[in-house]
Formats: C-alpha cells, sequence, structure tokens
C-alpha cells in the first residue's frame, strides 16, 4: 500500500522519483537494509547520500545499529571472537559486527542455520530455541528460572519440551497484567512460583514501560509523558540465596546486563546454563559475553541467529558442550 501523498508528523510523504527532478539532493538513510536503499537512490544518479542510522532510531525501545559504537570497544569486540566456542558463534559475530559498519544485511546469510530462522521453519523449532538440545543439558530434574516471562509462552514451551517432566521453575515478571495472565496459566502447577517483580543489579523501585505489551521494559525513571508507565519492584536474583538452578533464559528488552550482575553470587554457586537475548542493546554483543567469562572462566559461550535481521541472536552459555 502506498503512503504517497499523507502527511507525517506534517512532512508529506514523496515517492523517490520527486527526487530526480531535484538539483543535486542530500539524501539521509534512517532505516535498513540501507545497502538496498542506497543502490536504489545510486540508480537514480543521487550521488549525495549519508547514513544516520541513530537520529530517531527507537523501534520497540531498541537502538539497532551505530558503528561509532562498534569502533570505539574494538579491543572488546577482538576479545569476544576469540573467546566465542566454535566457528559458528564467530561468524554470526563477526557479521553483527560487519552490518553495523556497512549497513548489508546481506552478511546475515552466513549466520543463519539453514531455514531456521524466524518465521521461516525449518529443521530447529523456534518454541525451543531458549532448550536446544544439542547446545544445552536437559534432563527431567531441572530448576529453570525465566526471567521475563511475559505471559508464559516461554515457560509452556519449556514445560513441553520436557513432556512436563521438571523439578521446579520460577517466574519473573514484573507487569501485573501479564503476570496476572501468567499466574492463572500455571496456578495448577504446585512446582511453578511466580515472582511481581524485576531482577536487576540491586533491590529497587524502578518503571515499566509499555505496560501489558510483549515489548514491556524496565526503566529507572519516567522518559516520556503519556506512555504506559508502572512503578516496580525489582530484586537480585542473588537475594533469593537459590541454592540449585539448572538453566536461566533471560528476555528484558535491555535489562539484561542489570539483572546478569544481580546473580553472580547464583552462577558461581550453581553453574547454571544460560540463554540470553542479545539484541536489545548494541553493547551487549561484547558486554554479556565477557561479564559471563568473568564471573565463570569455564563457560562455554556460543551465539546462534534466528533472523536475517538486527534481532534474535541468542547468547548461550554452559559449563560443557554437548
Amino acid at each position: 500500500m502506498s503512503l504517497k501523498g499523507e502527511r507525517v508528523f506534517g512532512i508529506e510523504i514523496v515517492s523517490p522519483e520527486v527526487l530526480e527532478d531535484q538539483n543535486d539532493p542530500i539524501v539521509i538513510i534512517n532505516a535498513y537494509p540501507v545497502l538496498e536503499i542506497r543502490k536504489q537512490l545510486l540508480r537514480k544518479g543521487i550521488k549525495r547520500i549519508y547514513h544516520v542510522p541513530r537520529i530517531g532510531s527507537r523501534i520497540a525501545g531498541h537502538d539497532w545499529m551505530d558503528g561509532r559504537l562498534f569502533a570505539d570497544n574494538l579491543s572488546k569486540i577482538k576479545l569476544v571472537y576469540d573467546i566465542l566456542d566454535d566457528d559458528l558463534s564467530r561468524r554470526i559475530f563477526l557479521n553483527r559486527v560487519l552490518v553495523s559498519r556497512d549497513g548489508d544485511f546481506a552478511h546475515y546469510n552466513s549466520s543463519v542455520e539453514g531455514l531456521c530462522y524466524y518465521g521461516e521453519g525449518g529443521e530447529i523449532n523456534m518454541d525451543d530455541i531458549y532448550f536446544r538440545s544439542d547446545i544445552i543439558p536437559l534432563s527431567n530434574n531441572m530448576v529453570y528460572v525465566d526471567v521475563g516471562t511475559f505471559d508464559g509462552d516461554s515457560t509452556e514451551s519449556f514445560i513441553k519440551n520436557r513432556s512436563g517432566k521438571f523439578h521446579h521453575i520460577l517466574c519473573f515478571e514484573p507487569d501485573t497484567i501479564n503476570y496476572e495472565k501468567t499466574k492463572t496459566k500455571f496456578q495448577s502447577y504446585n512446582n511453578i512460583d511466580m515472582f511481581n517483580y524485576g531482577l536487576s543489579d540491586k533491590d529497587e523501585v524502578g518503571y515499566l514501560e509499555g505496560v501489558g505489551t510483549e515489548g514491556a521494559k524496565m526503566v529507572k525513571h519516567i522518559q516520556e509523558k503519556g506512555v504506559n508507565f508502572q512503578q516496580i519492584n525489582n530484586r537480585t536474583l542473588d537475594s533469593l540465596n537459590l541454592q540449585e538452578v539448572t538453566l536461566i533464559k533471560m528476555d528484558i528488552e535491555g535489562y539484561e546486563m542489570n539483572a546478569l550482575v544481580g546473580m553472580k553470587e547464583t552462577l558461581k554457586r550453581c553453574c547454571p546454563s544460560l540463554a540470553i537475548c542479545l539484541y536489545h542493546r548494541p553493547e551487549h554483543l561484547w558486554e554479556i559475553p565477557l561479564m559471563l567469562k568473568q564471573i565463570n572462566h569455564d563457560y562455554k559461550i556460543k551465539l546462534r541467529q534466528y533472523s536475517k535481521s538486527i534481532t534474535e541472536i541468542i547468547c548461550y552459555a554452559v559449563m560443557s558442550v554437548v
């Protein structure tokens, strides 16, 4: 559907053909994939083309690409490349860095395993990406910690994956709406505990932006008027003094590093496997693997990608290779 002629914030939407009549126009690309847009403009004879990805780039709360950020952290990027456990992980990591450099999403063609990426099916069941038996040691006596439970979809997938055989599940969801949905969904289980707070690096009061949505995220302060906010409580996982944890899944919209800092002692004591979303913040690509290695040098770190886009990159940390 064409939007030509409509207006966004008072600015008229025009077709690229309009640019052909302009005298040496300047075009700033603030979208992706950049390379395809650039090629289209070049074919129309437009030469002054600039890519400024961060102007207005606030999509689902994530900053997608910033080549300067990657350049400024080159030493850390090199460290992570060397500690990754297999060739596919290194290829995924390198391709992600290359995309930040030139905006060419074709790099991701060699990041994805066959046709398993998001939305295209394939050999890997997308419901099981946090519980891959070829990466994570699985058993029927696991203690699973779901950080960012949302509506319980990942916990449901875990139960199905284990054919209902597990020792204990702990679900953490600060969003009251989603917490109540999940609590109702699992009320028949006596070995599933629900916690209506977020996990962070300290016990504190915070705020949740986008209450009731899949992309609800934790923030320390109310940043925008008119946005749906909820005051929440955050705690550290270490404060629970858990003595047994087998697997931790984390998908908390950019707060993963905070939660990781608040579970250092638990990770040292229990040595659980982890499956952590690595795409909510660009710097998490190197910060999270380095933090995991700092906490426990024996962790084997793998990356897997399930989308030919910036999203759906998972970081796995395991004590032993399956």
